[in-house]
């Protein structure tokens, strides 16, 4: 009688294990690799699996001073690996140049971007891109889907840009993005209100391979927040569409549209 019951917990705890092993196989195998080209979130220890190379973070390790790094240094550790072969990628702002790690596997070229991407803008605290520069004849991964180029802007002339869209001042290395909609308590048009409120945004501005410096604008000129100084350009703030016509429905935060001009 004891053995009998003895079997039965045990068949019952093996269905339940079962149970629970399966719905998570099942979610492992529907999830999609990440593709080159694209922003991409990253967890330290849980591996990318690109189409032909993985790539993990490893951890940040932080450079003592010395003679070679007199303000220290914080390195991002990622151990890149394809079957057999596997080598440690470094990647640093420390010196302030934020340009990518280039490294090669495998007979492949790559190029790691960390903070900012020369065709995507700035990147989050857990965000890379990865970039594949050359692919042997044999293989043959998904294509990357073609990055989105910037926008190009004039001196002295107005300039439109959608949330996380950004511009580059022709000629120049001078990059320009609408980064995020902070607020908008602009009174809609068919509403009354006590005042006439106002619109706060973040850009990003930075000069290629140089870190991006975070602003905020505001459309109220009583905040004096419109207009903002990198090395010998003004960009400020015009004008940010579309104004709300109702409290609700709220307007899209894909529709909004805001308008900046840079000049000297």
């Amino acid at each position: 009688m004891l053995l009998s019951t003895v079997k039965r917990i045990t068949q019952i705890t093996l269905s339940i294990v079962l149970l629970v092993i399966l719905p998570a196989a099942c979610s492992r195998a529907t999830t999609q690799s990440p593709l080159y080209g694209e922003k991409i979130r990253y967890v330290q220890g849980e591996p990318l699996a690109f189409p032909d190379v993985t790539l993990e973070f490893v951890g940040k390790r932080e450079a003592p001073l010395s003679s070679d790094y007199p303000q220290g240094m914080t390195f991002y550790d990622f151990k890149a690996y394809q079957g057999s072969q596997a080598k440690l990628i470094s990647w640093s702002a420390g010196t302030g140049d934020i340009g990518p790690t280039l490294f090669e596997l495998a007979g492949n070229s790559y190029a790691l971007e960390l903070a900012m991407s020369d065709e995507l803008g700035s990147l989050a605290e857990n965000e890379l891109v990865l970039w594949q520069e050359a692919i042997p004849v044999t293989e043959a991964p998904p294509a990357a889907p073609a990055p989105t180029p910037p926008l190009t802007v004039v001196l002295d002339e107005p300039f439109s840009l959608a949330l996380n869209q950004y511009g580059r001042l022709d000629g120049t290395e001078l990059g320009v993005e609408f980064y995020a909609l902070d607020e908008d308590t602009r009174c809609p048009q068919q509403e009354t209100c006590e005042s006439t409120g106002a619109a706060s945004l973040t850009i990003f501005v930075w000069k290629t391979n140089i870190e991006p410096i975070e602003y905020d604008l505001n459309t109220d000129p009583a905040a004096n927040k419109s207009t903002v100084t990198y090395d010998e350009y003004q960009i400020r703030l015009l004008s940010l569409e579309p104004y709300p016509e109702t409290a609700e429905p709220g307007i899209d935060i894909q529709d909004y549209r805001a308008t900046f001009v840079i000049s000297k």
